[in-house]
């Protein structure tokens, strides 16, 4: 018979004791080191932890009471060799290296084709309560931190809330699906949409458009198109499944929760992909071309936002994630070729 010291732990309480495994062909027997019986099992119906290198392997009894061995390296007779496998694969040396080459392959697959095609399916199962809730939290979160009241008169709103409804109007856009909001950010002319279709521009992109309203007409349709395309929760939904996804191959996926109570914050602090702001950047380009206007509009007003981020870029890197828009100059020579 083989024996083996280590500690006897009581399932569901804070309460161990010192004690001895012996083992024998058919069955496990667990004493104390004064020689009190404990606990026993057959072989047969032994359950063990996981096999993991440098940690024991718990016995574990139908009443949840286990025995932790004292040596880490021990491993019972009565494992099954199918759940030795990891610790063998961990142990193999070729196994590592191949899981060095397959894993980051994995990830890339996952990230980039397999997440961002789920969510196009996912998307519009998402009901409009969740969006705009979502919306709202990111909206509360942005004007927390970053942006303060519009100081624009309200003569000055009332006369671009105008236009803009002019171009739903023009456009068969339903005018209960877009909202158009005035804010104030010192760092720089922008403007931003939300998943509900919430518009929001600043005083400073209202001053860098004043003399050509049609410019800001250009961008505020660039917006609207990215609601139009879901954009947001796109964004959103790969955000939470990338998060979700390293929680489980790392083993936090108690952690997933919080991931998608905080997706408004991911959504605020992520940028639109380079294939999402060219799709809204299309969508502006035909929409314009509908209203009888030149996509020009668009570069010219690609252009005095790089002129004016230029200079105020330096002062809040806030700007990188909420304009989020990539090789400037190629998208000003699209609008120009469109």
């Amino acid at each position: 018979m083989k024996q083996i010291t280590g500690m006897y732990q009581w399932g569901g309480e804070a309460r161990s004791l010192a004690a001895t495994a012996f083992i024998s062909d058919d069955h496990i027997s667990i004493q104390s080191n004064e020689g009190e019986h404990l606990n026993q099992c057959l072989n047969e119906q032994a359950k063990f932890s996981d096999a993991i290198p440098g940690l024991p392997v718990d016995l574990i009894f139908n009443n949840n009471d286990r025995f932790i061995p004292d040596n880490p390296q021990f491993r019972w007779s009565a494992q099954k060799s199918g759940q030795r496998i990891p610790e063998l694969l961990e142990r193999n040396w070729l196994t590592v290296v191949i899981a060095l080459i397959l894993v980051p392959g994995f990830v890339w697959l996952m990230i980039n084709k397999v997440i961002p095609g789920a969510s196009e399916a996912v998307v519009p199962l998402i009901p409009d309560r969740v969006v705009a809730e979502l919306s709202e939290q990111t909206l509360a979160v942005i004007d927390k931190i970053h942006l303060d009241e519009s100081k624009l008169s309200n003569e000055r709103q009332k006369a671009i809330t105008d236009q803009w409804n002019q171009v739903l109007n023009q456009l068969a856009l339903p005018p209960d699906q877009y909202t158009l909001k005035f804010r104030s950010f010192s760092a720089g002319p922008n403007a931003f949409a939300l998943p509900d279709g919430t518009v929001i521009i600043t005083d400073q992109i209202v001053e860098l458009t004043a003399d050509k309203p049609d410019v800001l007409t250009s961008v505020l349709l660039h917006e609207i198109g990215h609601v139009h395309h879901q954009h947001g929760m796109k964004l959103a939904t790969q955000s939470v499944a990338t998060s979700v996804l390293f929680a489980m191959m790392f083993g936090d996926i108690e952690g997933a929760g919080e991931v998608v109570l905080g997706t408004g914050t991911a959504l605020m602090q992520s940028a639109f992909s380079r294939d999402m702001e060219s799709e809204a950047d299309t969508y502006a380009f035909k929409q314009l071309t509908a209203l009888g206007m030149s996509p020009e509009l668009f570069a010219e007003a690609m252009e005095r936002l790089q002129q004016a981020h230029e200079t105020d870029l330096p002062e809040s890197e806030w700007l990188d994630y909420l304009s989020s828009h990539p090789d400037t100059q190629e998208r000003i020579e699209r609008a120009r070729q469109f």
